[in-house]
C-alpha cells in the first residue's frame, strides 16, 4: 500500500450484541463519522442487520463515513445441560467475544496495515478486542462503557462506598442481582484486563459527574470522557410508521403533564399475575397512561417466564380504550419522554432509560429487575432523588399489589411528588446544557475527538 492510501486515523467500533449496547455505541460511532472521521463498525451479521435498520434519519454526512462489516462465528461450543433454559440465549450472547475473535483478528490487522492511527472502541464485554489490539503498535484502545459511572465503580471496587459532597451514598450489596451462569460468563470474558487508553462513559457529569470524577481517580492515567446522553447529541431518528405515530397522535391530545409512560425494556419479563396487578392498579390511579406491553426477547435473564402480555384482566383494554394505550411491540421511547404531555415513567430502571427520561425532565416511578437495575434505581431515588422505588430489592419475588402501584403512581403526579418532579425538571435543564455547545458532555465529546486526532 502506497504512503498516500494510509489513512491518518481509522476508528473500529465493537458492540456487545445486546440491545442496548449495540444501539448505543453505533449511535456514537454515527456521531464520529458525522465529524468526517472513518469508523468501521464491525459485529455478527444478526447485528449488523440491526444497525442498518437503525440508520432512517441519519444524515449523508454521517453514513458516508462509516463503514459496515459481518464478523464471521465459530461454531459455538454445547451449552452445559445444567444451565437453565430460560439462559440460553443470553449464555450464547456471552460466548459471542470468543467466538468472534479470529474473524475480529483479523480485521484488526488489516486497518492496522492501512492507518496511521487506529482507535478500537470497544463494548465493556468486547475486552478480548484490545487484548488483541495491544500487540499492534499503531492502536489504541477505549473502553465503551454503556453503565453509569456509579456501576462502573461498583465493578471496579465491590466493597466501594463512596461519599459525594451532596450526598452519602453506599454500594449496597444485591443479592442475585445477575443469574450465577451469567456472572460465571461475565468473570470468564474480564479474566484478563487489558491496558487500555481510556474510557467512554456513558454519563454525563449533570447527572452523576461526581463518580465520574471518583472513575476518572481509579483509572488514574486513563482519560475518562464523559459524553452522555447521546439520544440529544446528533439528529432526532424519525417515526417511520403510521402505527408508531399512533401514541404521539393521542399523547397530542391529552393534557400537559397527565400520562403515565410505562415500559420494562426488551430483556425483562412480568409474570401474569403482576401484570394483572399493575393493571388493576393503573385503572384505580385514574390516570392516563402508555403501557407497553411486548414479548420479552430472547435474551430475558431475570425469569422463566416466556412472555408478559398475559395476565391483563378481561376487558380492560376494552374499558381503558381513550383513557389509556396498550402497545405490543417497539414503542418511540424518546419521543413519547420528550412529549409534554407526559408525566412519569414507570421503568425497570435501565441506565439509558434513566438518562433518556431524566433528560426531558421526567421523574421515574422505579421498579428494577435484574443486572445493574436495582443500583441505578437506588442512585435515581436516594441521589438524584428523581424518583420513587415501587418495591425493596429484599421483595423482589413478590407480587406488588395494585395498592402499592395505585399509591406510586398517584405519588408521582400529585401533590406528595411535587419536589420529586421539580427535581428531575431542574435536572433535565443541566443535562440540555451539558450538550449545548460549550456543555460539559460536548466539551468531552469534543476533548475526545481532538485528542484521537491528535498530531504525534
Amino acid at each position: 500500500m502506497s504512503p498516500a492510501e494510509i489513512q491518518p486515523i481509522t476508528i473500529l467500533a465493537v458492540p456487545f450484541p445486546g440491545q442496548s449496547h449495540l444501539n448505543q455505541l453505533l449511535h456514537f460511532s454515527l456521531i464520529l463519522s458525522s465529524r468526517n472521521l472513518p469508523v468501521h463498525f464491525a459485529a455478527p451479521s444478526s447485528s449488523i442487520h440491526q444497525a442498518q435498520l437503525r440508520l432512517h434519519g441519519w444524515p449523508s454526512t454521517s453514513l458516508g463515513n462509516i463503514h459496515f462489516h459481518e464478523l464471521d462465528l465459530l461454531p459455538p461450543a454445547p451449552l452445559s445441560p445444567s444451565s437453565p433454559p430460560h439462559l440460553s440465549h443470553a449464555l450464547r450472547l456471552f460466548d459471542t467475544p470468543l467466538l468472534l475473535l479470529p474473524s475480529l483478528s483479523s480485521l484488526l490487522h488489516s486497518l492496522s496495515l492501512s492507518s496511521r492511527r487506529l482507535i478500537l472502541l470497544h463494548d465493556t464485554f468486547m475486552s478480548v478486542a484490545a487484548l488483541e489490539a495491544a500487540s499492534l503498535p499503531n492502536a489504541e484502545s477505549y473502553t465503551f462503557q454503556c453503565v453509569s459511572a456509579f456501576q462502573a465503580l461498583f465493578e471496579l471496587q465491590p466493597n466501594l462506598r463512596p461519599t459525594t459532597r451532596a450526598n452519602p451514598i453506599v454500594a449496597a450489596q444485591f443479592d442475585d442481582w445477575v443469574p450465577k451462569p451469567i456472572l460465571e460468563s461475565v468473570k470468564r470474558l474480564e479474566h484478563e484486563r487489558p491496558v487500555e487508553a481510556g474510557i467512554i462513559a456513558n454519563s454525563c457529569r449533570a447527572l452523576d459527574g461526581e463518580f465520574v470524577d471518583l472513575l476518572a481517580e481509579e483509572y488514574g492515567s486513563k482519560k475518562v470522557f464523559a459524553v452522555s446522553p447521546l439520544h440529544l447529541i446528533g439528529p432526532r431518528v424519525a417515526v417511520v410508521s403510521e402505527k408508531q405515530h399512533e401514541c404521539l397522535v393521542w399523547l397530542d391530545k391529552q393534557p400537559v403533564a397527565s400520562v403515565v409512560y410505562l415500559s420494562f425494556g426488551s430483556t425483562t419479563t412480568m409474570a401474569g399475575a403482576q401484570v394483572e396487578q399493575l393493571a388493576i392498579g393503573l385503572r384505580r390511579s385514574g390516570q392516563r397512561f402508555i403501557w407497553v406491553i411486548r414479548e420479552a426477547d430472547k435474551g430475558a435473564i431475570g425469569s422463566e417466564s416466556k412472555s408478559r402480555t398475559g395476565g391483563l384482566p378481561a376487558g380492560f383494554e376494552e374499558e381503558m380504550e381513550g383513557f389509556g394505550m396498550i402497545m405490543k411491540g417497539w414503542a418511540p421511547q424518546v419521543d413519547i419522554l420528550a412529549h409534554p404531555s407526559t408525566a412519569a415513567f414507570v421503568s425497570h430502571c435501565g441506565w439509558n432509560s434513566i438518562v433518556e427520561s431524566l433528560s426531558f425532565g421526567v421523574p421515574i416511578i422505579a421498579w428494577p429487575m435484574q443486572l445493574d437495575q436495582p443500583r441505578n434505581a437506588m442512585v435515581l431515588t436516594e441521589y438524584l432523588k428523581s424518583g420513587v422505588i415501587v418495591r425493596e430489592w429484599d421483595c423482589r419475588r413478590e407480587v406488588v399489589p395494585a395498592a402499592r402501584v395505585e399509591e406510586v403512581v398517584r405519588m408521582a403526579v400529585e401533590e406528595e411528588g411535587k419536589e420529586m418532579r421539580e427535581r428531575a425538571k431542574k435536572i433535565g435543564e443541566e443535562i440540555q446544557r451539558a450538550v449545548a455547545e460549550g456543555g460539559s458532555s460536548m466539551a468531552d465529546l469534543n476533548a475526545f475527538v481532538a485528542h484521537i486526532t491528535r498530531h504525534g
